[in-house]
């Protein structure tokens, strides 16, 4: 197996450019991804119950003793199971939300005491389109994965697709700026400046669709409901294409801080 670990040179880049690889990168298959910890918790004052925001489709883990909930046997009954399914096991509260909406949660401890969460699934995209900039911070920062038995083929792979990231990940640069209405879309792709789209968006799927080529991406929220990854996976793809070439992953990764939120 070769892992690619360091960027190659022009020559790479030429090869991959005249073996027409670059139109199967732009063809990204999604990934599938677990989402943890990836709520924000709002606390209110003491006649509010505290609000656990996260974006439609993913799931978090919250500690019970950060919702200052006392007692070790709860449960659990919830208003709106369609919109999220809510679990605890005593030490933490798990939440898989389903569908943007708000669902009332109430918890009853071992003393009978009573404890209401406000669970708020947001589908981020659609409902509040705003700037995506990079983020280089805490161990994020823009990568990609080549994994392959084919040396020549790895270090191809590597250049053009860290060619498509080009903000190195450096932190603050803009990436994509998102519109309603017609759904358009801007993006600094290239070093050659701005280009243009279509966007579709559910349940964190994004589709990019540009003049000749479609971008998939799996959103990743990571951290707080502020930050994403996007991950594109193009292992399916170029096994198909290259059967003999013992490819085991293929993946680009993208960090980005979401400038409109709640």
């Amino acid at each position: 197996m070769v892992l690619f670990c360091v960027i190659p040179g022009k020559h790479a880049y030429e090869y991959i450019m005249k073996k027409g690889y670059l139109a199967i990168i732009a063809l990204c298959c999604a990934a599938m991804a677990c989402q943890k910890n990836a709520g924000e918790i709002e606390k209110n004052d003491a006649k509010e119950p505290p609000v656990l925001k996260l974006w439609a489709g993913a799931d978090s883990t919250v500690p019970l003793a950060s919702l200052k909930l006392t007692g070790s046997a709860f449960t659990v009954s919830n208003d709106h199971p369609e919109i999220a399914q809510v679990t605890t096991d005593g030490h933490h509260l798990t939440i898989r939300s389903h569908k943007p909406g708000k669902a009332t949660v109430l918890l009853k401890n071992e003393q009978q005491q009573q404890f209401k969460v406000l669970v708020w699934p947001i589908d981020m995209l659609s409902d509040y389109p705003g700037n995506w900039v990079s983020v280089a911070k805490d161990g994020m920062k823009s990568y990609v994965t080549v994994r392959t038995g084919d040396q020549k083929l790895t270090d191809s792979l590597y250049q053009a697709l860290s060619l498509k990231l080009y903000d190195n990940g450096v932190s603050g640069t803009f990436r994509y700026a998102f519109t309603t209405g017609q759904f358009r879309f801007t993006a600094t792709k290239t070093a050659h400046g701005i280009k243009e789209g279509t966007w579709t968006y559910d349940r964190l799927r994004l589709t990019l669709n540009y003049t000749d080529a479609k971008e998939l991406y799996q959103v990743i929220p990571v951290q707080s409901i502020n930050v994403i990854e996007l991950r594109s996976v193009l292992t399916e793809a170029l096994q198909q294409q290259f059967p003999d070439a013992g490819i085991t992953e293929v993946s680009t990764h993208q960090y980005l801080a979401y400038q409109r939120f709640l």
